[in-house]
């Protein structure tokens, strides 16, 4: 005689079980504000969909005893959103503009080379003059193009902050360049 498993179904819910819906509806936004503390907001929306994806997929593994479903979809959100940024720090970020424009360099006028080549020199420098809380959050911002809530999460401060360092880096930059 073989010796059962413990089913690890205690609910029984099944996908698309109102009870299951319902609790994973009323999570969703608490879900996603919480992942939005330590991401930013597209991250944290892309983590929350896999995380409620995976609970749907897989209904039956979760056990009552452990928690209330939400707790099981946060846990599975945590995990996931781990997983997440151990992804992009091992995905180097490569800019296709940049690649473009390196392409589009090889067949450029040289004289209008060398003249791109003096204004990327003098931009270079007047960021070095910047301090250093302005210096970085305008290269992500204008060369990167990065948005305010990814600055602000990139280099630990609020969103409000990385905008007020943007504008006052970038005031501080035209002051510099028109010297």
């Amino acid at each position: 005689m073989a010796t059962q498993r413990p089913s690890r179904k205690v609910e029984g819910y099944t996908n698309g079980d109102q009870a299951l819906d319902a609790a994973i509806a009323k999570a969703r936004d608490k879900l996603v504000a919480w992942l939005s503390k330590k991401n930013n907001r597209a991250n944290a929306e892309d983590v929350a969909h896999d995380a409620i994806l995976r609970v749907l997929k897989q209904p039956g593994l979760y056990d009552a005893r452990k928690g209330k479903i939400e707790t099981w979809l946060f846990g599975v959100a945590k995990n996931l959103a781990i997983d997440a940024t151990r992804h992009r720090k091992r995905t180097p970020l490569v800019d296709l503009d940049t690649i473009t424009e390196d392409v589009a360099s090889c067949t450029a006028d040289p004289a209008e080379l060398y003249e791109q080549k003096a204004r990327n020199t003098r931009l270079y420098k007047a960021l070095l003059r910047l301090p250093r809380r302005q210096r970085f959050p305008v290269i992500l911002h204008i060369m990167s193009n990065r948005s305010y809530p990814y600055i602000a999460t990139r280099l630990n401060m609020k969103p409000e902050q990385a905008r007020y360092e943007v504008k006052k880096g970038l005031a501080a930059l035209r002051t510099v360049l028109r010297e």
